[in-house]
């Protein structure tokens, strides 16, 4: 079974709390907001689930878009990319609003 390393970015987080400083006498609170961060890690993955993610997507959406095109008529579209995330267990799923998308498949309608 053959491995490919992904980074996988976590999405920002930000951490917020109550803080006290000072003194017993002179204590003052605050609410602290920390900065956002990305985590970044790389996983080794099963490269054929990955294969076998992408071409699942692509036998689903590769007919509907052919219906689809064919309704527009010829030289209207020539080309769609969808954009694909890549999960922590190594399949692959359309990547929704505001993702990041890892991989790119793209349907060649001409």
């Amino acid at each position: 079974m053959a491995k490919v390393p992904v980074l996988f970015v976590e999405p920002e987080r930000q951490a917020s709390g109550l803080v006290t400083e000072g003194t017993s006498g002179d204590q003052e609170q605050g609410l602290v907001t920390k900065a956002a961060a990305k985590i970044a890690k790389v996983a080794d993955m099963d490269a054929t689930q990955i294969a076998v993610g992408v071409v699942a997507i692509a036998e689903k959406v590769g007919p509907e878009l052919s219906k689809a095109v064919k309704k527009l008529g010829s030289g209207k579209l020539k080309e769609v990319s969808i954009g694909c995330a890549i999960q922590l267990n190594g399949g692959v799923v359309v990547a929704g609003v505001g993702a990041e998308a890892s991989v790119t498949i793209t349907f060649d309608l001409s």
